[in-house]
C-alpha cells in the first residue's frame, strides 16, 4: 500500500535539510506527494549565513543549533543555484520563496521554499 500526501510541511526541516545528501530526501518527498502536492522547508540563508565568506563553493561547517547541545551541529552550505537545481532535478517547481530577517530587520538569515509537484 502506498501513502501519498497533498502537503508536507515540517518546522524542523531546516535541521533535516542540513544533511550531506539532500537529493534522496527531495526525491522521496516528491514520490510521496500527490499531484499538485506542496513541500515547504526552511534552512539558513546561504547568502548571509556562510562559512569563511564562501558562497559558491559547497562546504561543511559546525555550529550550535540548540544551546547546551553536547556536539556541534554540522551545516551543509550550498548556494541558492545549487539548492534550486537539486529541487528542480527532483521534479519540483519552486512556487514560493520567503526570506526571514534577523533582529536588525535587514539581514535575512532563513529562507523558506515552497515546492510544488506538478
Amino acid at each position: 500500500m502506498s501513502i501519498s500526501f497533498t502537503y508536507y510541511i515540517d518546522n524542523e526541516i531546516r535541521y533535516k535539510m542540513d544533511i550531506s545528501e539532500i537529493e534522496p530526501l527531495l526525491k522521496a518527498v516528491y514520490e510521496m506527494l500527490k499531484h499538485n502536492g506542496v513541500f515547504v522547508f526552511s534552512k539558513h540563508h546561504p547568502c548571509f549565513i556562510k562559512p569563511q565568506d564562501k558562497y559558491i563553493t559547497p562546504c561543511v561547517h559546525e555550529g550550535i543549533a540548540i544551546n547546551g547541545q553536547p556536539v556541534l551541529q554540522l551545516y551543509y552550505h550550498r548556494s541558492l543555484s545549487i539548492l534550486f537545481q537539486m529541487c528542480f532535478n527532483s521534479g519540483f517547481v519552486l512556487d514560493g520563496f520567503f526570506e526571514k530577517v534577523d533582529d536588525d530587520n535587514e539581514t535575512p538569515v532563513i529562507i523558506i521554499l515552497r515546492l510544488l509537484k506538478l
